[in-house]
């Protein structure tokens, strides 16, 4: 688990990385927002993952540091927007994006797929803000389209500008929070109360593992789950999401959820019943054409 973690940071710095030389030799600002989006994504998952649980006072100072950084970089982008000419950003800025978020998925793939076939279990990570991580590439790919069409509608070419806005506030208020979590009284979880939420969800057989590990004033929760072996592939991670988004919901200090679901394989009593009927059609196919050969010598 903590080589897929770390390999992940490296590759949020990585495309982070070309993000920010895409946003300056293609003049876009929401592109340059992202990059610094990318970078908070990364800084969080190091304060997340390589905490010291023994420490909570030195986690809740990695965490204070790290949120003030996203309130910084919010910052940045403001005045970046403030102190920049507005120029309208070029065509590749929109390829630029759509290949790093390509390619993050594909990496993603590649990952938890070599993790199924190692552990014979998948690994998903899920963040609390997964939903504007998801939203944010599209938000920057629509905004730069949008100032393409400029020459019809002069207004338009202030849509690049308000994404970045938007991305800039988005890092401010969860600076603010990453903070803010630090400063009040620690909300006990209770694993029990996780278990009594998850035992509701029909898709979920059962329950092998709940562990919660504090960092600071927040949470990382692991699961361990046997899913129906009726569900497909696609309906599993839906509902996966909504059952995640249901945690976070109920406890606000839970900040990361790694999940390990047994993989979704066909029943053997399918398998063997396939396989019954093969072996009785060949059995009549043989029957069939022993029969006519034996008509034919008649």
């Amino acid at each position: 688990m903590k080589k897929l973690l770390f390999n992940n940071i490296l590759i949020n710095l990585l495309l982070g990385t070309i993000k920010y030389l895409g946003a300056i030799l293609t003049n876009s600002v929401a592109l340059f927002s992202d990059a610094m989006s990318t970078l908070f994504c990364s800084l969080k998952n190091i304060s997340i993952n390589y905490s010291k649980e023994k420490s909570k006072k030195i986690d809740s100072i990695y965490n204070t540091i790290v949120g003030a950084i996203a309130t910084l970089l919010g910052f940045i982008i403001i005045l970046n927007i403030f102190t920049t000419t507005l120029v309208i950003p070029k065509f590749w800025s929109i390829v630029i994006i759509i290949l790093c978020y390509l390619t993050m998925n594909l990496v993603n793939a590649y990952k938890y797929a070599l993790n199924f076939n190692n552990s014979n279990k998948e690994m998903l990570l899920i963040e609390r803000d997964y939903i504007s991580m998801l939203v944010m590439p599209v938000l920057v790919v629509t905004s730069i389209i949008i100032t393409l069409f400029n020459k019809y509608l002069s207004i338009l070419k202030y849509a690049d500008v308000f994404a970045g806005c938007l991305i800039a506030i988005y890092l401010i208020i969860k600076g603010i929070r990453f903070i803010v979590i630090n400063f009040k009284e620690k909300e006990e979880v209770n694993e029990k109360a996780i278990k009594e939420l998850l035992s509701k969800e029909k898709i979920i057989v059962s329950t092998n593992k709940c562990l919660l590990t504090s960092y600071g004033n927040s949470y990382k929760l692991t699961l361990d789950i046997s899913l129906q072996k009726e569900i497909t592939l696609v309906d599993a991670y839906s509902r996966i999401l909504e059952i995640a988004s249901k945690i976070f919901k109920k406890f606000k200090n839970i900040e990361l959820i790694s999940i390990y679901k047994s993989p979704i394989r066909v029943k053997k009593e399918v398998k063997k019943n396939a396989r019954n009927s093969r072996s009785r059609n060949s059995k009549k196919s043989t029957k069939k054409t022993g029969s006519k050969q034996k008509n034919k010598k008649r």
